[in-house]
């Protein structure tokens, strides 16, 4: 509503469509939201008849709320006791009318660009009583693709009752680019409480309204002129949907006669459209110029919307694809009104008849008079004022009201169009009235549209107590003081649109929603001012960037979480945050500037690691389990733009064996040769033109992080060791310290299972290789150079412009109270310090020097603070100023800041579960990959000591809720007393750490048995249906018998053989009791049980252990046939013994270690059990004490110190 003093004149007409009298009452609401005058405001007086109308004018409501003229339009809310219209004509200085009340929810599609001399103006409305946050939005041209930024935030905050206008101007400045043709504005996630208008300023100073269109419902274009008429029409059709589409049609002439359906788009990109002049449907129809206005019927995409921009003599653009069925509403006597009756059905309507009422709502001349005994399927015809005044007999002055009604008149449509100065065509059709949504509260929302159909039919189902996602964190209690409407708000506080992500999930998949139900819950989230990201929204975000490219494949039903290792999984680069959707197997596109999921690539199985080309124009992926490096094209001009253009992998011929098992890391040399980290391997593949050329040895355990800075490639071995080992020895060597028995008698000679009669110690070795960083050229591919004393597990690697190495790593403290024989050291002498959590520097610039450790924690005796432990630090990467290291606490949940020189801590802030990534941007904005959570962090580092998280971005994530949860808590350091150490600690990536520790293990009961024996880790992967679990035969032991702790009694099973995760449980209780605890320090949780986690958690930490399987072995060959090697090994594993060849079954590998799993249990004589061999392949696990692992022994038997797991395990034999 325009004000009294405004050039442009506004009249609100209240039309009673109903069947009683009533009165109509009214707010005033300016700009603001302020409400001018009273509320409720009866607007007139006396009764209004059915069919009649109330006209206001501006000064009207001035003085009907007693208020002065208000500032710029005000919004009118009209009530009234029965079903109403609201329609506005908004009358220019060129004397022009228009219609304007008409508004739009979630997007609008006829935006002007720099080349038309029209403006457009979004108004944006807060027709609701609370605030709406952050309303996102993206323009989007004719290919569906966003137009510079997307999801930009067009308003932070609308208040109740607010309007604001968005110029065109304005928006170029929101999206940083200008545009030509029409555009569509999208909101990211629509609001109930929000409406859209559309307005374009021509030059005749005329606003036309293009907020009105018809969509999928109706399927037409209901008014097309021909290629000859001084009235150029052109249809616009955008496909609303977030499917790739064709379109289709049919041309329907004003007699009903129709053409054959035709293609009018082969693709019609999701937010794209495509437009058709008249000239053009001639040719695609292959028609001559049809008579008069025709229609075009449509099939298309599930949602699409249809404009008709209609072109007068004058230049004046107009509206006028809109119809309504029944009754219009402005019909002048006085002027050039016309009204078109459309048959859209099949079948012929009959008997058409009409009434004309005034604004009294007096019928003018006689009712019910038989306008058209008939009209065809498809026919059109017009009526014109003049015609209507000679049917009914009657003149009449300003609007009027024509009610239409026939047999058989379901799909009749009206058209009605007002001729103006001779020569522009406004359609009056389309206006508000009491059958559209209207304002709506949270809980009223959740009543109407989500208690029933959503939370009582599907969600209640699994969410109640005791039910299957009872460990979620929605549970729906019966009969309880909490409401499911509180229940749900609860929820959602704290997950944020979590809810909406877990959705998508393998789990969700068989009971999804409908797109109705989708799209309303993403309403009652908006309601609740959750700002849902574009992945997420309800449908009308196009899934990709560039034409041809869908979203990715979702809801991976049966893949298991292979626990891989993440190496550089997200970067920023060409404006966009790329990132490892690990469990989804795709990589997510972030646009940071509105920090929401744009786009999803599909590549390999478990991607983990990224790296850009030298030239950017290029992304690496490397996939973990598919053992292959994925390459995705990041040219914005190329037609493959985000499409992986290339694959790497390297396969033997014939078997099809991989060569190139499970990579990692990625780095590229300025010239563009790639090196990608190999870690089973122990290698590095050199690649040029998407093909391995070469390989760098790496003599160390698994390298991952690599980085490249100039003309060197540095090399980080994941497991390097820390130079711990059984304090076995030459029998000339034995000194009492670090050499305490003769390892050629007890190891070589006799089998000395339990260690008996003799003091093992866990000691450090200064002679064993400690090969902790590899330096290479990157031109030549010559190793320059080897850094020993970095630490032990080594994760995160940067390296700045001066050779400046950081690296994040963790230090085993196995050594700290591995005096277990001569010292009789337990549990308590390690302090409940498992590991050193560090960050080691080294300076690189000639050559590498001595590593300098930061500790990143208080040393023992002394814990860290609650809350302030940093454990298991991880990535790594150096500020855009290379003035300080940002670092993530995986353990800990956290990213924080240091001093490279002091190694201070500047500041810290929480993230989600598990950080494993981080990527910078100019803007000082951090995005931390959370590897867990599987979801993306964002945070301000502008303040060093004081960053604040900015927003959470949920990726889509297929994986099992209570496996996700399950191993949230593996990897939570909290469960230990100082909190700086979890499962995953020693158990990294469900691997085993390879050292051996001194813990609570019980000491054996026969002659001989002194001390704690050091036993070694043992893998988490693969342990379902592979128990025995462990060499003692007593943790989650579901068989009974012997045990090391009682060799010669039996005892009863402290699990049963059909509870997996009962016995799985056992383990994970005696952990948590002893190893996590401090010993004299130990609480007890809720239920009474020593150490961290609650009954329910540790439910789900049982799950989870038992889900991680091994990948498929390197070696298998794709046919699964067996080499002639592995036959023959097989043979010799079953049948054949060391004592002299052939044997006939006594004391052949194969007695022990039994089939299928390579397991048996309740040795006579020892107790010991043989556990499985999981993992055999690529981790040294071999004998319970490592007693083979011992320096002098691999020389003896001249293993060399490169320690090939195949080496090792041929001594073991």
């Amino acid at each position: 509503m325009t004000n009294s003093a405004s050039i442009n004149r506004t009249d609100v007409h209240l039309i009673n469509s109903g069947v009683k009298a009533q009165r109509f009452r009214g707010s005033l609401i300016d700009k603001s939201g302020k409400r001018l005058g009273d509320e409720g405001v009866i607007l007139h007086n006396g009764d209004v008849a059915p069919q009649g109308r109330v006209i206001l004018t501006a000064e009207d409501l001035e003085s009907v709320f007693g208020v002065d003229a208000w500032t710029g339009p005000a919004m009118l809310e009209v009530q009234g006791d029965h079903r109403f219209e609201v329609m506005t004509v908004l009358t220019s200085p060129s004397g022009l009318r228009s219609n304007t009340n008409c508004v739009r929810e979630d997007a609008v599609h006829n935006i002007e660009g720099v080349d038309s001399e029209d403006v457009s103006f979004i108004r944006l409305i807060n027709i609701g009583k609370t605030p709406i946050i952050n309303i996102r939005g993206s323009l989007i041209d004719r290919q569906g693709r966003p137009i510079g930024r997307t999801h930009v935030s067009l308003y932070s905050e609308l208040i109740s009752g607010e309007q604001v206008w968005l110029s065109q101007n304005r928006l170029e400045e929101l999206i940083g680019s200008d545009w030509s043709g029409q555009v569509s504005l999208v909101l990211t996630a629509p609001h109930p409480n929000l409406r859209l208008l559309n307005l374009n300023l021509t030059t005749a100073d005329t606003f036309f309204n293009f907020s009105c269109y018809e969509n999928e419902e109706t399927a037409a274009v209901f008014l097309m002129t021909n290629a000859s008429s001084v009235n150029h029409s052109e249809m616009h059709v955008i496909n609303s949907s977030r499917q790739i589409s064709s379109l289709s049609g049919q041309l329907v002439n004003a007699d009903g006669s129709t053409t054959p359906e035709v293609i009018l788009a082969e693709t019609l990109e999701p937010g794209g459209r495509t437009v058709l002049t008249s000239s053009l449907l001639e040719s695609i129809f292959d028609v001559d110029s049809w008579q008069g206005p025709a229609m075009v019927t449509l099939k298309g995409p599930d949602k699409f919307d249809a404009i008709t921009r209609l072109t007068s003599p004058s230049g004046l653009v107009s509206n006028t694809n809109c119809v309504r069925q029944s009754a219009v509403h402005m019909v002048e006597g006085d002027g050039n009104s016309y009204v078109r009756l459309i048959n859209r059905g099949d079948q012929p309507v009959t008997d058409i008849r009409g009434t004309l009422y005034d604004a009294a709502g007096i019928v003018l001349g006689e009712p019910n008079v038989l306008l058209m005994a008939s009209l065809s399927p498809g026919e059109q015809r017009f009526i014109n004022n003049n015609e209507l005044s000679s049917l009914f007999n009657v003149s009449w002055i300003g609007a009027a009201s024509l009610m239409v009604s026939g047999s058989n008149d379901e799909n009749l449509y009206l058209v009605n169009l007002n001729l103006v100065e001779g020569s522009t065509f406004f359609n009056f059709s389309c206006y508000e009235n009491t059958d559209r949504a209207r304002a709506t509260s949270a809980e009223t929302f959740y009543d109407e549209f989500i208690a029933e159909p959503i939370v009582d039919v599907s969600c209640i189902n699994c969410h109640k107590p005791e039910g299957e996602a009872a460990t979620g964190g929605l549970v729906f209690e019966t009969n309880a003081e909490v409401s499911h409407f509180e229940t749900m708000v609860n929820y959602i506080a704290i997950t944020d649109d979590g809810m909406l992500a877990s959705l998508k999930d393998s789990i969700h998949d068989e009971q999804v929603l409908s797109s109705n139900n989708y799209d309303d819950l993403v309403g009652f989230l908006r309601l609740l001012n959750v700002d849902v990201s574009p992945d997420l929204s309800s449908g009308l975000i196009p899934a990709s960037v560039v034409p041809g490219i869908g979203g990715a494949t979702i809801g991976n039903t049966g893949h298991p979480s292979f626990l891989s290792p993440h190496v550089n999984p997200i970067v920023s680069a060409g404006g966009f945050i790329y990132v490892t959707n690990t469990p989804a197997d795709t990589v997510d596109v972030i646009d940071p500037w509105s920090r929401s999921v744009v786009q999803r690539i599909n590549v390999g199985i478990d991607p983990v690691g990224l790296a850009v080309h030298p030239q950017g124009n290029e992304l690496w992926v490397a996939n973990h389990i598919s053992d292959s490096v994925s390459v995705i094209d990041l040219d914005p001009t190329s037609s493959t733009y985000h499409h992986v253009i290339a694959t790497v992998q390297s396969l033997v011929d014939e078997t099809l064996v991989t060569d190139f098992d499970e990579p990692t890391g990625i780095a590229f040399a300025a010239s563009g040769k790639a090196f990608v980290a190999l870690g089973p391997a122990n290698e590095i593949a050199v690649i040029e033109n998407y093909e391995v050329t070469g390989r760098l040895p790496i003599r160390a355990q698994d390298p991952r992080a690599i980085a490249v800075q100039g003309d060197r490639l540095y090399v980080l071995p994941f497991e390097s060791n820390n130079q711990t080992q059984l304090s076995g020895c030459a029998f000339a060597r034995i000194d009492g310290d670090t050499c305490t028995f003769n390892a050629v008698e007890h190891v070589f000679n006799n089998n000395n299972v339990l260690s008996t009669h003799y003091d093992a110690d866990i000691i450090i070795n200064t002679g064993l290789p400690d090969r902790d960083l590899f330096v290479f050229d990157t031109d030549t591919e010559e190793q320059l150079q080897v850094v020993d004393g970095l630490g032990t597990l080594l994760y995160g690697l940067a390296v700045d412009n001066q050779h400046r190495i950081f690296v994040a790593q963790t230090d085993a403290r196995n050594d700290a109270n591995g005096r277990a024989g001569t010292l009789k050291h337990g549990l308590a002498e390690m302090g409940n310090r498992a590991f050193f959590n560090q960050v080691t520097r080294v300076n690189c610039q000639e050559s590498c020097d001595t590593p300098v450790r930061l500790d990143l924690e208080p040393l023992p005796p002394q814990h860290p603070a609650v809350g302030e432990a940093l454990a298991t630090p991880y990535a790594i990467e150096w500020s855009v100023d290379a003035q300080k290291l940002f670092v993530t606490a995986a353990g800990s949940n956290k990213l924080f800041t240091l001093n490279p020189v002091t190694g201070e801590i500047l500041g810290r802030v929480d993230t989600g579960a598990v950080p494993r990534g981080i990527a910078l941007t100019d803007d000082n904005e951090a995005f931390v990959l959370n590897a867990v959570d599987n979801s993306v962090t964002v945070i301000d580092v502008s303040e060093t000591r004081e960053m604040q998280v900015q927003r959470t971005i949920n990726l889509i994530d297929p994986t099992d809720p209570d496996i996700k949860a399950g191993r949230r808590l593996f990897n939570d350091a909290g469960m230990s007393t100082s909190g700086t150490f979890s499962c995953e600690s020693c158990h990294p990536d469900g691997h085993t750490d390879q050292l051996i520790w001194v813990l609570e293990t019980p000491v054996c009961d026969v002659d001989g048995c002194t001390q704690i024996p050091p036993r070694l880790t043992m893998p988490v992967r693969g342990a379902r249906d592979t128990g025995p679990y462990h060499w003692d035969g007593i943790p989650g032991d579901p068989f009974g018998g012997n045990n090391t702790a009682s060799i010669n009694a039996d005892v009863e099973p402290n699990c049963a053989e059909n509870d997996p995760e009962g016995c799985i449980r056992v383990l994970v209780d005696g952990s948590l009791a002893t190893t996590m605890c401090e010993v004299g320090n130990c609480e007890l949780n809720s239920q009474g049980q020593a150490g961290a986690f609650n009954d329910a958690e540790r439910k789900l930490l049982s799950k989870f252990v038992l889900s991680v399987p091994y990948p498929p072995a390197p070696e298998r060959q794709f046919d699964n046939g067996l080499s002639i090697g592995a036959r023959q090994g097989f043979f010799n594993f079953s049948f054949v013994n060391n004592a002299g060849g052939m044997a006939t079954g006594a004391q052949t590998c194969g007695d022990c270690h039994k089939m299928p799993f390579l397991v048996s249990t309740n040795t006579p004589g020892t107790g010991m059990d043989a556990p499985t061999w999981r993992g055999a392949y690529d981790r040294w696990m071999i004998l319970p004490q490592g007693r083979l692992n011992i320096i002098d022994l691999l020389n003896l038997a001249g293993v060399n110190d490169s320690f090939r797991e195949r080496d090792a395990w041929s001594l073991a034999g």
